[in-house]
């Protein structure tokens, strides 16, 4: 040990003599003297110090450049003592490496006259000081001392005193910069401990007792069930433990000390010296921690994950406002929001505005394990302006053009050119839409995987169904080339998405995909009559169930229709009844339910389809008719919404509701239209002049043709996806029918309106809003995500843990079977052809029985295809008309909200 005293001290003096200073580029402050420390060697036994010491200087200071320069000086330093560690340690080259920002962290204060090293683990060293110039063996004791690093002992667990011997010696044969001071301490060296072992506990804290004290002392804390630094403090005096007259201590006794001749007991006195020194040094640690944070400073914390993470969440959820309020009051306890709103930018979740991101979907769903998806597409209102992006340097708010694909061209809008700029503002079309794209993982675990987005955009809505379905194909081959089955396709109910989907499906429509490799195909049998469509297929289609529901909901309520079913006028009447003579405990209904003004309000047509209406209906006079049609609704709500509905029930709801529609179109087809006036006008009462004059066709005594054809497909694609998983082409997963629609879009739509600040101007965002928001709630996600490792905690809504708990106590076994298949379609049909018996239509009757399966659906199939053949070219109109009949069913509030929205959250 001598020995290595005197090398290092022999090697310091010579340096000495030769040092030089450091560039005259790094300029300090007028204090008297600013120094930095270099570390430089170390030896696990003793003190060594590296210091440089730098020139005080009269002129003014750039800060920024000093600060780079000493931490680039420090830097090096370091780098060179790893090296030297590794070429002397012969059991592993690469044992020690430290990175700045990651194992360490360099802390200059310039004008604090401060330099301080912050280790990962949370430990602060900092530098000390010595006449002018700055010591750095703390930091290096920190990490290598009786009691290492926890961050880096396992990077220094096979080094041994021989490195530090050669380490010693090399000092005199290897050159050193000449602005390297080396230095040997005076500092005491009997216990060398940080502030982080005042948290030590269970193994880490016995494992420190016994390196300072011995295994006896270890074993006195054991006996005692003295576990941590802590309880060691308070306790004070273990040995007063062996006062006490008790046989089961005599053998630690024995251990500890000596029993005289006269029956006296003595410790030994140096077991007690070395506890002694140890818990004196402990509660100088103590001491000076408490110290330490008795003056804080107003800036400069450091903060965990778990806190980062808990503070972007309370940002994105309560807003700046509330965050702002909690963070001043609480002084230190949050960051600052500059801190949250770089670490939201920071995340790779950055979304842009047009582009389609492929390879981040593609490692979402290598992250959760799956390969099967469902992408769903839809569109909201938005603020029409357009803003200036500084991060993309382009100005988003104009409706993006399409390229051959029907994809967004995503860089339309970048100019530095003023006279671009206002040739697109009085040309360009600005966004009055936004289009979005999600993709849903069919996992296992469906029902708790979030649906990924893939892109938005803004849209003026002026595209075609051929932009569509080669949209769809490219998408389909972008994620076949990942390794990613994309099963379908869901949108609302759109003209130009259903036709879209039918030439997609093939669905009295030229199949688009004649040919294509990558073809689904199931085994069909004859007698399938009621099944329209075609054995082969690249992916299903579903129309968005929940417009659906809306959309017939919103039938009845239409003014310029009237819905007739044999001597059954269709109405709100009977409801209206109800609700007068009915207990509302037995029906739950009020009369806003029947008549919303929020035409798009769901659980309206969810409450008057319910169960117990329909039951309530059977007992009120002239509501057959509403009463089917309510369980038409009922049906499409129990075959795809419903998350805890047996597969089997989900056909046989499907094709109820189809049945319904396919008997009533065969009545109206049968009728002709002066005869539908005249029974209009008796069951009505209206006159008949009035009556020709607002119904021109037959179709308005029906449901519109977007809502029979939606709920055709959608059973259609329901059995189609039945056989392919009876036929082991698909998982099991692949049946969470469920998440296989356009709501996910919606919901994405109002969680980014939600997270609007309480002084925001308007609900509504731009499109830039809208991205922006977006990718707060994509890190909001990640951490609900990872709730296992930070264990925060988040509000779940009753009715949706409720569910989830019906989700997971469904089966996981396929339980049916093409026969099943066939005989649950059969049911369906038998019941809906009771329904009408009741009506006594003779038009569906041929000898006095209602018409067969099999010629109900070819008269069916036959009307369908001769419906399409006539009205192609107005289904494919660019302006995309929901609706051939005159129907409102636009959300007024969403309409009237246009209101900019001046969130300075944004």
């Amino acid at each position: 040990m001598n020995l290595l005293k005197s090398t290092l001290m022999k090697k310091c003096n010579a340096l000495k003599k030769g040092v030089s200073k450091i560039p005259s580029n790094i300029i300090l402050t007028n204090h008297p003297s600013v120094n930095t420390l270099v570390n430089n060697s170390i030896n696990i036994s003793t003190d060594a110090y590296v210091n440089t010491s730098l020139d005080t200087s009269s002129s003014r200071i750039i800060n920024l450049q000093a600060e780079q320069q000493i931490k680039q000086y420090l830097i090096e330093a370091l780098n060179d003592w790893c090296k030297k560690m590794n070429e002397n340690n012969d059991k592993n080259k690469n044992i020690l490496k430290l990175q700045e920002n990651t194992d360490y962290e360099i802390i200059v204060d310039i004008n604090g006259n401060k330099v301080l090293i912050r280790c990962q683990c949370g430990a602060t060293s900092t530098l000390g000081r010595k006449e002018n110039t700055y010591l750095l063996s703390n930091y290096l004791r920190h990490l290598t001392n009786q009691s290492p690093c926890i961050i880096v002992q396992m990077k220094l667990k096979n080094a041994d005193e021989i490195a530090a011997d050669n380490l010693a010696s090399s000092f005199d044969t290897t050159d050193v910069s000449a602005d390297k001071t080396l230095i040997m301490s005076d500092t005491p060296s009997n216990i060398n401990l940080t502030e982080q072992v005042l948290s030590f506990r269970n193994e880490l804290f016995y494992d420190l007792v016994k390196q300072q004290c011995g295994t006896i002392a270890l074993e006195l804390m054991q006996v005692q069930d003295i576990s941590s630094v802590d309880c060691l403090l308070e306790i004070g005096d273990i040995f007063s433990f062996l006062e006490l007259d008790s046989d089961e201590l005599i053998s630690i006794k024995r251990k500890s000390g000596i029993f005289l001749n006269d029956g006296r007991f003595v410790l030994k006195k140096g077991l007690k010296a070395k506890v002694e020194n140890f818990i004196n040094t402990l509660h100088g640690l103590n001491q000076q921690y408490l110290k330490s944070n008795l003056s804080t400073e107003e800036r400069g914390f450091r903060y965990e994950d778990v806190v980062r993470q808990f503070a972007t969440s309370l940002y994105i959820l309560g807003g700046r406002t509330a965050y702002e309020f909690i963070r001043l009051s609480i002084p230190a306890f949050l960051p600052t929001v500059r801190i949250i709103q770089s670490f939201i930018t920071a995340s790779d979740n950055h979304l842009t505005e047009g582009l389609f991101n492929y390879e981040r979907a593609s490692n979402y769903f290598n992250s959760i394990q799956s390969t099967i998806g469902f992408i769903a597409e839809d569109t909201t209102a938005v603020v029409s302006k357009v803003t200036y992006d500084t991060t993309s340097n382009k100005f988003i708010g104009f409706a993006l053009p399409l390229d051959d694909n029907g994809f967004p061209i995503a860089n339309s809008y970048s100019t530095e050119s003023f006279s671009c700029l206002e040739e697109w503002y009085s040309n360009v079309p600005r966004a009055k839409s936004l289009n979005a794209y999600l993709i849903q993982p069919l996992s296992s675990a469906a029902n708790n995987t979030s649906p990924f987005l893939l892109s938005a955009y803004g849209t003026d809505n002026k595209f075609e169904s051929s932009d569509v379905i080669s949209r769809w194909h490219h998408i389909h081959q972008k994620f076949k080339a990942k390794d990613i089955r994309i099963l379908g396709f869901s949108t609302d109910c759109d003209s130009r998405y259903l036709h879209a989907m039918r030439a997609s499906l093939g669905f009295f429509s030229t199949f688009a995909y004649v040919d294509h490799p990558d073809l689904l195909s199931i085994d069909l049998p004859r007698t399938w009559s009621w099944f329209f469509m075609q054995h082969e297929q690249l992916y299903i289609c579903f129309q968005d169930p929940v417009h659906i529901c809306t959309k017939l909901r919103n039938r009845i309520l239409s003014e310029t229709t009237h819905l007739l079913l044999g001597d059954q006028l269709i109405n709100i009447e009977p409801l209206i009844y109800m609700i007068s003579n009915y207990s509302k405990l037995d029906h739950a209904l009020v009369r806003s339910d029947i008549n919303p003004k929020d035409r798009q309000n769901y659980s309206s047509a969810a409450k008057i389809s319910s169960n117990n209406v329909v039951a309530l209906l059977e007992k009120i006079p002239n509501s057959l008719g509403i009463n089917i049609y309510l369980q038409a609704i009922r049906s499409v709500r129990l075959a795809y919404i419903e998350k805890d509905t047996v597969f089997l029930d989900r056909i046989y709801h499907a094709w109820t509701s189809v049945f319904i529609f396919r008997f009533w179109l065969l009545w109206i087809n049968e009728m002709d239209k002066n005869d539908l006036d005249l029974m209009l006008a008796h069951v009505s009462h209206f006159d008949i002049n009035d009556i020709k004059e607002q119904c021109r066709s037959k179709s308005q005594y029906f449901i519109t043709y977007q809502s029979h054809f939606c709920v055709e497909i959608n059973a259609h694609c329901l059995v189609y996806l039945a056989m392919l998983v009876c036929e082991g082409q698909l998982p099991i997963e692949a049946l969470n029918i469920w998440v296989q629609n356009s709501q996910t879009c919606e919901c994405t739509f109002r969680s980014a309106r939600a997270i609007s600040s309480v002084s925001s101007a308007g609900v509504n965002f731009t499109v830039l809003q809208f991205l922006n928001r977006i990718n707060k709630l994509a890190v909001l996600q990640n951490i609900k995500n990872n709730t296992n490792q930070n264990h925060l905690h988040f509000p779940q809504h009753h009715k949706l843990s409720r569910t989830m708990q019906n989700i997971s106590n469904t089966s996981k076994t396929i339980d049916f079977s093409k026969i099943s298949i066939e005989n649950t379609v059969s049911k369906a049909y038998k019941y809906v052809s009771n329904l009408f018996n009741q009506l006594k239509l003779k038009e569906l009757s041929r000898n006095g029985r209602i018409i067969t399966i099999e010629e109900m659906n070819n008269i069916a199939a036959r009307a369908l295809d001769a419906f399409w053949s006539s009205d192609i070219d107005t289904i494919n109109s660019q302006d995309g008309s929901r609706d051939i009949e005159s129907e409102n069913e636009t959300n007024s509030a969403e309409k009237n909200n246009s209101t900019n929205d001046c969130d300075s959250d944004e």
